[in-house]
């Protein structure tokens, strides 16, 4: 969808997007492909330079990251923004997240999974006026805030008791410790610094040709000390923020997780 209200975004340095999706199944939704096309259109009108990077063949999500970002790093584009297929988004939020000029920041994508207790709280508070506004209080959100990286984050996010009691502050972006990647905007010099830091993560990849392909495993999932696994967005946010960089969530952007029902998140509605 079209928004008529969108900034044209300033930055320090030239911006040039490339939108890069891993497409396992070969198949994009419907409302990921009309938000990239709305994105396409507001791009143009703005003068800022966009490419695409459809990733097929894949299976494995961590490695079809891995290849997008070695695709990505053999341009000029500024900034790799990653989409899941199944991510709607508004196209003027993209905007929004260049001009913030963060290395890391990713978009509040629910988990596709609905907060039970939250919306009957709501409905007894009478905050739910119509079917509809149940959809925003039953959400569960994908990211950590940076103050709660003990693990107390989530539990603050997704209690039943009350709303989400993390403080955020209006039209602000929020530090986080980790954030989804089904909809994050990356700037190209963290993974320049990931390779000097992480040099233990080069691995070599096999094309359909027999050529061997120097890669970073810059999404290879970390075993914690208790030998479970985190995934390949917390791992990589994990790393970005122990190089001393940091990663962050624009929390008022509003997105649609699609599945077996339309998993939404628009803060504005709910905090």
């Amino acid at each position: 969808m079209l928004i008529d209200n969108e900034e044209t975004p300033e930055t320090k340095e030239p911006v040039k997007i490339l939108l890069a999706t891993p497409v396992s199944s070969q198949v994009c939704h419907n409302g990921f492909t009309l938000s990239c096309l709305s994105l396409a259109h507001l791009c143009q009108k703005h003068s800022v330079p966009i490419g695409y990077n459809f990733k097929q063949n894949q299976a494995l999500l961590h490695l079809a990251r891995n290849e997008i970002v070695y695709d990505f790093l053999k341009t000029d584009y500024s900034h790799l923004l990653m989409v899941d297929t199944d991510t709607g988004f508004e196209a003027s939020d993209i905007l929004k997240l260049i001009s913030l000029d963060k290395d890391v920041i990713g978009a509040p994508i629910s988990k596709k999974s609905i907060n039970w207790g939250k919306i009957v709280k709501a409905v007894r508070d009478d905050k739910v006026k119509t079917p509809a506004d149940a959809t925003y209080f039953g959400h569960y959100p994908n990211f950590v805030p940076w103050e709660d990286s003990d693990g107390t984050g989530e539990e603050r996010l997704h209690q039943t008791d009350g709303y989400c009691t993390v403080k955020l502050t209006n039209n602000e972006p929020l530090r986080v410790s980790s954030v989804g990647t089904g909809l994050i905007l990356i700037k190209r010099r963290v993974f320049k610094k990931m390779q000097e830091v992480h040099p233990e993560l080069e691995y070599i990849k096999m094309d359909l040709q027999g050529k061997a392909l120097k890669m970073h495993s810059f999404f290879e999932l970390i075993r914690k000390k208790d030998g479970s696994l985190m995934s390949e967005d917390i791992s990589f946010c994990y790393r970005v923020n122990e190089m001393g960089m940091k990663t962050w969530v624009y929390p008022w952007m509003k997105t649609i997780h699609f599945g077996m029902h339309e998993y939404t998140i628009d803060f504005y509605k709910c905090v």
